[in-house]
Formats: C-alpha cells, sequence, structure tokens
C-alpha cells in the first residue's frame, strides 16, 4: 500500500484511530494483574524415534514424531497417572513445547506453589517414560518370554543328560582315586555314547538361545530412546507480572486495527482526500496549490503584504498562465478567465479575488465579475454596492490598485451579459486587459456553461480534501476536450467567511463591517 495513502488516513482520518487507541487503553484498564506470586519449573525429555521405526515420512518430516509425542504427553493416559501420582488436579497452566527442531520436549508447568510446580513436571516426565518404556516392553515381551524359556528348557535337559553322565562314571571314581594305583575314568563317550551326543546338541542347542535372547534384549534397548534428560528444576523466584506487556500489546493492537480502519476508509471513501486522488479523478496533473491561509479567506483588503510567500507564489504562476493566454491572444477583446469548483466552498471566490488582485498588481487593467448566481461571495466580502443586475457600471475598488474593477451581484438569477457589462466598462475606463468571473459551481451555473466554452482560462478549483469524488467525475465529463483548463487545489474546505443565508443581513452586516474611509472611496469611484 502506497505511503501517502497512509499519510492521508492518519491526516483526515485520525478520529478513527484516536477512537480505537482508547477503546484499547480502557480495555488494558479492564485487564486483570496477577496479584500471587507464580512459579514455572520445567523438565526436558528426549523424544527420539527407535532405528527400526524410522520411515520416509519421518525422514522427510523430523518434527513429526516430536509432534506426536508432545500429543501423547498431553493426552488422557499420562495426565491420569499424574494426577492419581500428584494426588490432585492438574493445573491448567500446562505447556509442553519442541525445543528448536530438536527431538528434546520441554515440559513446563506453573503454579502458585514452587514445589508443587516441580512436583508435576517431574510427574508428567517420568510417567511419560515409564509408559514409553512400557509400550516398547509389550512390543518385545512375547519373543523375550519364548527366548527366556527356550533358555531354561534347554538347561533343565541339560542338568539331566549331565547327572546321568556322572552316574555312568560313578563307578570309576574309586579307581580313579586309588593312590597306589590310579586308574583313569573313561571317556563319557565309552561310559553312555548316546548320553554323551545329546549332551553335545543340548549345549549348541543353548548356546543359539543365548545369542538370539541377547541380541532381543539389545533390539528392545535401542528401540526405548526416550529418556529424561534434566529432571524438573525447583524455581528459585517468581515470574514477572506479564499483565503490562499484555495491557501494552492491546493498545498497540487497537492503535493498528484503527489505523488499518482508517486506511480502509479512506481507500473506500467517496470524497478525495488527497490531491493524488484528485488528479486520478481529474485525469488531469495539479497546475496550482494554493495553501489555507486566514490572509487569503478573511481579508477585505486587496493588500497583499499579508500573504505568504509561497501562496503569493502560486498565484503569480497562476497570473503568469492566463497573461500567456493574453500575450496569445492578439484581438482587442480581453483574457476572459473563469473561476469555478466542482462543489460550493471550493475556494473559487477567495482565488477569484486573490487571482485579480495580483493581476491588477501587476500592471493588467482588470475587471472582476461576481458571477455566481446561488452566492454572491465576491460582493459581500467587497462590500461592491453596484451590481451588474441593474446594468450599472463597476466600481472601483482600492486606491492602491487602480486598475481593479469589480461587478458587484444581488443576487439575481438572471446569467450576466459579460460583453455588455465590459462594454459599459470600456465607455468610462480605458480598455480592459483581463476579466476574472466567479462562477461558483460548475455543474450547476448558467454562467460557467456561457463561459467556459469561450473563455481563454478556466480554473477548477479543488478542496485538497473532502470533495466529492463523483462531482470531480462530472466536472472531468464536462470538460474532457478542453484544453485551457488549469486543476487548482485548494487547501481548506469549507466556508471561508461567516456567511448569513439572507442576503440583505449579508450586505448590512458586510456595510457595518466596512470602516468609513473603505466606503468613501468606493463612493467616490462609482
Amino acid at each position: 500500500m502506497e505511503l501517502d495513502v497512509i499519510l492521508v488516513a492518519v491526516r483526515r482520518r485520525w478520529p478513527i484511530i484516536v477512537a480505537a487507541l482508547v477503546a484499547g487503553v480502557l480495555l488494558a484498564m479492564l485487564f486483570p494483574s496477577n496479584s500471587t506470586d507464580r512459579f514455572e519449573s520445567t523438565a526436558l525429555v528426549l523424544a527420539r524415534p527407535s532405528t527400526n521405526l524410522t520411515s520416509p515420512a519421518l525422514d522427510a518430516q523430523p518434527d513429526r514424531y516430536v509432534q506426536g509425542e508432545i500429543a501423547v504427553i498431553g493426552g488422557s493416559s499420562v495426565r491420569a497417572a499424574v494426577e492419581q501420582r500428584v494426588d490432585g488436579n492438574i493445573p491448567d497452566d500446562v505447556s509442553f513445547t519442541q525445543i528448536d527442531s530438536s527431538d528434546i520436549i520441554s515440559i513446563a508447568v506453573v503454579t502458585g506453589d514452587a514445589e508443587r510446580s516441580q512436583q508435576v513436571a517431574q510427574a508428567f516426565a517420568e510417567e511419560y517414560v515409564a509408559q514409553a518404556q512400557g509400550l516398547v516392553d509389550d512390543a518385545f515381551r512375547p519373543e523375550l518370554d519364548r527366548l527366556e524359556g527356550e533358555v531354561t528348557r534347554i538347561e533343565g535337559e541339560l542338568t539331566t543328560v549331565n547327572e546321568t553322565l556322572a552316574a555312568a562314571a560313578r563307578p570309576y571314581l574309586a579307581a580313579a582315586t586309588n593312590a597306589e594305583n590310579p586308574q583313569p575314568i573313561p571317556d563319557v563317550t565309552v561310559l553312555d555314547p548316546s548320553a554323551a551326543a545329546e549332551q553335545g546338541i543340548l549345549i549348541g542347542d543353548l548356546q543359539r538361545a543365548q545369542t538370539e535372547l541377547s541380541t532381543t534384549r539389545n533390539e528392545a534397548r535401542s528401540a526405548f530412546r526416550t529418556e529424561l534428560i534434566e529432571p524438573a528444576n525447583m524455581p528459585a523466584e517468581p515470574l514477572a507480572d506479564s499483565s503490562g506487556l499484555v495491557r501494552i500489546g492491546l493498545v498497540v493492537m487497537f492503535g493498528l486495527l484503527g489505523l488499518a480502519a482508517a486506511i480502509m476508509a479512506t481507500r473506500f471513501s467517496g470524497v478525495a482526500l488527497d490531491r493524488r486522488t484528485i488528479e486520478e479523478t481529474m485525469g488531469r496533473r495539479t497546475d496550482i496549490e494554493l495553501e489555507r491561509s486566514p490572509s487569503m479567506s478573511e481579508s477585505r483588503s486587496s493588500d497583499l503584504s499579508a500573504r505568504p510567500l509561497s501562496v503569493q507564489s502560486e498565484l503569480d504562476r497562476l497570473a503568469a498562465l492566463v497573461e500567456l493566454s493574453r500575450s496569445q491572444n492578439r484581438t482587442t477583446q480581453p483574457t476572459l478567465v473563469a473561476i469555478g469548483g466542482a462543489t460550493v466552498d471550493s475556494g473559487s471566490t477567495t482565488t477569484a479575488i486573490q487571482l485579480a488582485a495580483t493581476l491588477a498588481r501587476r500592471g493588467a487593467s482588470t475587471l472582476l465579475i461576481d458571477g455566481d448566481l446561488e452566492r454572491n461571495d465576491v460582493t459581500v466580502r467587497l462590500n461592491a454596492k453596484t451590481n451588474w443586475g441593474e446594468k450599472s457600471k463597476p466600481v472601483q475598488f482600492a486606491s492602491s490598485l487602480d486598475d481593479l474593477l469589480v461587478a458587484g451581484n444581488d443576487g439575481s438569477e438572471a446569467a450576466p451579459d459579460i460583453i455588455e457589462i465590459v462594454a459599459s466598462v470600456n465607455d468610462h475606463k480605458s480598455l480592459i486587459d483581463v476579466v476574472v468571473v466567479d462562477v461558483g459551481n460548475v455543474l450547476r451555473s448558467a454562467v460557467a456553461a456561457q463561459l467556459a466554452p469561450g473563455a481563454d482560462r478556466l480554473v477548477l478549483c479543488v478542496p485538497e480534501h473532502g470533495q466529492s469524488k463523483r462531482a470531480l467525475e462530472q466536472a472531468a465529463q464536462m470538460y474532457t476536450d478542453t484544453d485551457n483548463v488549469l486543476l487548482a487545489v485548494t487547501g481548506a474546505r469549507g466556508p471561508m467567511i461567516a456567511r448569513s443565508t439572507d442576503s440583505s443581513s449579508k450586505k448590512t452586516k458586510t456595510s457595518s463591517a466596512t470602516d468609513s474611509s473603505d466606503t468613501r472611496r468606493l463612493e467616490e469611484a462609482a
């Protein structure tokens, strides 16, 4: 996601983020803290599969066996044995974890008593090892029992044969022990050939059975590879209280959720919240950026000294574009500039007044016309007493800028005849160089419909945030084929000055706010 979308979401939708943070803080305050000490004991067991249990599946997933053994440790069989051993219920805080993808399983038990934690952890480890050993024994026990029985049987039969041979040799013992004339004892094959042959067979069978028994016992030992490698420790200190971290985590989580909600609200908003969205919707680049300035929106004089340098710089750029059109127009007709927006409070009135004042300051004879049929803002803000509705001649405004003329609007619903107004000005004043008309909302303005096709420059003012995308799309469709359109992004949404809904109250309020010197200058100019 683009960084500018995130920045716009933070700047324009910050109440959503603040609300989410407040919710996170409240939930964190309600989260309980650990009022008692808690002790953790850990035991380690080695759970490796036997060599005769290896398979391609285990080779491909070496942790598979250990994960299965973790399920065995937490199973009902081991838990039942542990419960019986520790004489009580097993605490809820018991965990079994594989350590670093190894064959070692960590058994951790947390209780409010250190000895209890050690006892339960040790019981789990020992019972698991014992049951694992029992499973191995059960698997090899039948074969071990058979071999052990066979060894016992052969040893019994061999004992009987040996006794038979001893009885056959007993008559020869006296002669063999005669000191004067000792006689050798005959070989067992002579004494009892059949018994001697049977003895040899039994000895061979005994050796074979003993070898098989030893091999099976070794296989059983190799199959059992589970062992306790570290007994449960005795906790020396209680665990640190983690409720503080949980509270911080809740606040951070809710803050991120609020940010995500703000971004989603920005992304799917029906209004344009930044310059990039405005340009994408209009299909045009921004020509002029006018930041919010109290000296532009609230001042009733055309003195330019109070404007910020950045604002004046942009106004000079706009004036230069107008003068470029003027230089390209080689007829005697004045350069016509229409200024409007796709909604009310777009900043078109402020831009029109300040552009006209800037042009006059740069030496162009400028006529400013209040062409907004819905809201006569230019008339109210500049206290222009004459109006084009009565076909009166315009009034000169501001003695410091002799080349600025203002045609007021009395709220008449009829569209002004711009040509007639300019002609009336030329009757008593030198030729007008530039005519600046505030047309208001271009989507509902008859003046805009009249002027836009023939205007040398059409300035569309769009608030930097809060402008309806639908209105922008309609305006973009209206002027798709118009090359003389300039896109001006204004820095604030909403009324520039306080207004009254009653036209008469506007005039009364404005007239009372104008000092006597301004009134005298207006009357003298008339």
